[in-house]
């Protein structure tokens, strides 16, 4: 999102391979989109910089033979990570993760989300108590030249009534099985991707599950829809601040 409230799905990463370590070509391509970019990073709690902190004492151990740019991966992660108490090596980050999760805890509270602070009991509790996004994202916008997508190649509707003003219950099972995929019925309901444990059961599936390669390609194309999400909730919620403070 830029400084005027215009927002696009710029970058992702998923390895897609079996059976390689991901951890390093994850953090390129992190360092790739967002190193040299002025602006805010956000994260959702601990989880962002506790994994950073754990591939930072990865690279630590490994040889500069095996990891020629350790350094600069390292430095990268010291540039946004904060170390954590279980890191013996220490650094001064100097453009920090900001934690949502810890503005909604200090300055947000809604019946709706019902106790919880979870970012799928949040937006749709945000939702609930802010006409400007039921209106905006109750449009197709999403997933065109107003809000383009990696992953939502058509027109989306995140809001709908009929799935109970919940975005995550519009990552319905995947579209398109194509007829040649011979598929069980009970296992394409487990294509099904809109929650964190389904996601790590897909990855799974994908690293070490015999499958044909188009349906390997529809769990890809689910768990990058709903990766896609998980960041587009942390946006509306921000949205949602923006427009009660008068911002756009």
């Amino acid at each position: 999102m830029d400084e005027k409230g215009k927002i696009r799905h710029q970058d992702q990463f998923l390895s897609f391979d079996r059976g390689v370590f991901p951890n390093y070509a994850f953090l390129r391509s992190l360092r790739n989109a967002l190193e040299g970019k002025p602006g805010t990073i956000f994260r959702y709690h601990d989880h962002e910089n506790n994994y950073l902190n754990h591939l930072h004492k990865q690279l630590f151990v490994e040889s500069l033979q095996e990891i020629p740019n350790k350094f600069e991966l390292m430095h990268f992660i010291e540039s946004i990570a904060t170390p954590t108490s279980s890191n013996a090596s220490k650094w001064e980050c100097a453009n920090p993760m900001q934690d949502l999760y810890k503005m909604i805890t200090e300055h947000f509270y809604s019946l709706h989300a019902r106790g919880s602070n979870s970012i799928k009991a949040v937006l749709p509790a945000v939702i609930r108590s802010s006409d400007y996004i039921r209106e905006k994202y109750s449009r197709p916008v999403y997933g065109t030249p107003e809000i383009p997508s990696l992953n939502f190649p058509v027109p989306h509707i995140w809001i709908r009534e009929d799935k109970d003003f919940n975005p995550y219950n519009t990552l319905s099972s995947l579209p398109g099985i194509p007829n040649d995929l011979d598929l069980d019925l009970n296992e394409s309901i487990d294509l099904e991707v809109k929650d964190g444990g389904a996601a790590m059961m897909a990855f799974a599936k994908l690293q070490f599950t015999e499958m044909p390669e188009a349906e390997r390609t529809l769990y890809r194309d689910a768990l990058l829809r709903y990766c896609e999400l998980d960041t587009m909730a942390m946006v509306m919620v921000w949205e949602y601040w923006g427009r009660e403070l008068g911002r756009w």
